[in-house]
């Protein structure tokens, strides 16, 4: 495993975070996790200048995945369509995110969704519904743009 320079991890109370063998986080990545979250990260993975995890619950990585700068991985949504309650107090929904084998996040994507093999998300995407395997997927929000592969 590679730690770069600013490399930073909070966790506040107990969860789980698994990092597989030739992990490379560069410089400023961040990670956070929440209570009693897990976060796993396949082995062979790259996460370049400024990429940000925050778990709420499960974020689980693939193996070989290329994660370019700025990137952001989330498994949460704030709340926020009930008019009698202010935003604050209308919370989060969270579930599982997984992000497949060899997919490559470029720059400044945001994903809040799970991601299949091999697929990558264009620069500035944000991803908000499931991406397919072998799709590449742009645009905010993301939408499948082509089909490769098997």
């Amino acid at each position: 495993m590679h730690i770069g320079p600013g490399f930073a991890v909070s966790m506040p109370g107990p969860c789980t975070l698994v990092i597989g063998d030739g992990v490379e986080f560069r410089r400023d990545c961040f990670l956070e996790l929440e209570w009693h979250s897990t976060v796993r990260i396949g082995a062979g993975t790259t996460f370049t200048r400024d990429v940000m995890i925050q778990c709420t619950k499960e974020i689980t990585i693939g193996r070989g995945c290329l994660f370019a700068n700025g990137a952001h991985v989330v498994d949460s949504r704030h709340e926020f369509r009930d008019p009698t309650r202010p935003l604050i107090e209308q919370g989060l929904s969270f579930a599982p995110l997984t992000i497949g084998d060899d997919v490559w996040v470029a720059a400044k994507a945001v994903i809040n969704a799970d991601v299949g093999d091999r697929a990558v998300i264009g620069a500035g995407s944000v991803v908000n519904r499931p991406v397919a395997p072998w799709t590449f997927a742009g645009g905010v929000p993301a939408k499948p743009i082509e089909t490769f592969g098997p």
